[in-house]
C-alpha cells in the first residue's frame, strides 16, 4: 500500500567515512539517484536530490531539507535511501544512519530504501524502520507503487511485516538511464556523470552478479539522447569526464557505434571511463 506522499527527498548513501584513504568511487555520483529523480519529476512531484550523505552533517543536512520543504510546499516527503552494496545501517555511529535518523525525526516522512541488496535483512534498526524496500532494478515498481498501483503479487514478499519489492525476472522492461542534468543538482566542472547505452549483457559470467546476463533482448540508449547528454553537461557545467555504467561496454560493436556517433558530434572530446573486456579488445 502506497503512503500518502507530496514529494521526495532521495539520499545518496553509497559512500563511507574515508578518513585515512580516498577512493574514487566516493566522488563519481551514483546513476540510481538520478534516476530516481527523473522518475519524481516526470510524475510533476517536488524531489531533491543529496548526494555523499556520509560528508553532511546531520544537524547541517536536516536543516537544509527543513528549508527544502519550507520552500516547496512539501509536508509529506518519501526519503528515498539509495545504496550500492555498502553496509550504512548497520553502522550505529555511521554519518548516514544518524542523518537518516534525525531527518525522519524532524520531518514527517516514510523510509524507503533502495539498492542491490537488503540492508535491513527485512528487519529494519533500533532506529531506522523503513516502510518499504525496493531490491534491485525497481524503478518501474516504483512507478506502479506511486501511482497507487500494486505491482504483480510475484515480486513482493513481507518479512517481518516491511514490504519488499524485488522483480526476480530477467526480462528488461526497464530503459537505460541517460539522466537529465537537473541544476539543484548542483553540478560543477569536477563532477563525474554516470550513463548507460544499454541494459543486457550478452555474456553469462557466473562469477557476475549483473540481473540482466545472458540477455537475449536488450535496450539500448539512442545516438540522440547520448548526445544531448554530453552537450548539455559540457555546455550547462564544464563537464568533460563521464563514466558508462553498463556492466560490459565493448560486449557488442553496436554500442561502440552508438556512443561514437554520439561523441563525433560534440564540440568537444569526453573522457569516459567503464568495465571493458580485455579480450575482446585485443580478438
Amino acid at each position: 500500500m502506497t503512503p500518502h506522499f507530496d514529494g521526495a527527498i532521495i539520499l545518496d548513501c553509497t559512500t563511507h567515512d574515508y578518513t585515512n584513504s580516498h577512493k574514487t568511487t566516493g566522488y563519481i555520483r551514483p546513476l540510481a539517484p538520478f534516476g530516481l529523480y527523473d522518475l519524481f519529476y516526470t510524475h510533476n512531484i517536488p524531489c531533491t536530490v543529496i548526494n555523499y550523505v556520509n560528508f553532511w552533517q546531520p544537524d547541517e543536512l536536516t536543516d537544509l531539507l527543513t528549508l527544502w520543504c519550507e520552500k516547496t510546499g512539501v509536508k509529506q516527503p518519501l526519503l528515498l535511501c539509495s545504496s550500492l552494496f555498502c553496509t550504512y545501517l548497520h553502522d550505529e555511529l555511521g554519518i548516514a544512519r544518524k542523518c537518516i535518523n534525525q531527518i525522519s525525526k524532524a520531518i514527517d516522512c516514510k523510509i524507503i530504501l533502495g539498492g542491490p541488496v537488503d540492508l535491513t535483512m527485512g528487519k529494519g534498526t533500533d532506529d531506522i524502520q523503513p516502510y518499504a524496500i525496493f531490491k534491485g532494478r525497481s524503478l518501474h515498481i516504483l512507478e506502479y507503487w506511486i501511482n497507487k498501483q500494486e505491482p504483480p503479487a510475484d515480486i513482493i514478499t513481507a518479512p517481518h511485516l516491511i514490504p519488499c519489492y524485488h522483480n526476480k525476472s530477467n526480462v528488461i522492461v526497464e530503459k537505460p538511464i541517460v539522466p537529465l542534468l537537473h541544476d539543484d543538482y548542483c553540478l560543477t566542472s569536477k563532477d563525474v556523470i554516470a550513463f548507460e547505452t544499454r541494459l543486457g549483457c550478452k555474456f553469462n559470467c557466473t562469477f557476475c552478479a549483473y540481473e540482466f546476463r545472458n540477455a537475449k533482448k536488450v535496450k539500448d540508449s539512442s545516438v540522440e539522447q547520448l548526445y544531448n547528454f554530453f552537450n548539455e553537461a559540457y555546455e550547462k557545467y564544464g563537464i568533460t569526464n563521464f563514466t558508462c555504467a553498463d556492466d560490459t561496454f565493448n560486449e557488442d560493436d553496436e554500442k561502440i557505434h552508438t556512443l561514437h556517433q554520439a561523441i563525433t558530434q560534440l564540440s568537444f572530446k569526453p573522457t569516459i571511463a567503464g568495465y571493458n573486456r580485455l579480450d575482446v579488445m585485443i580478438s
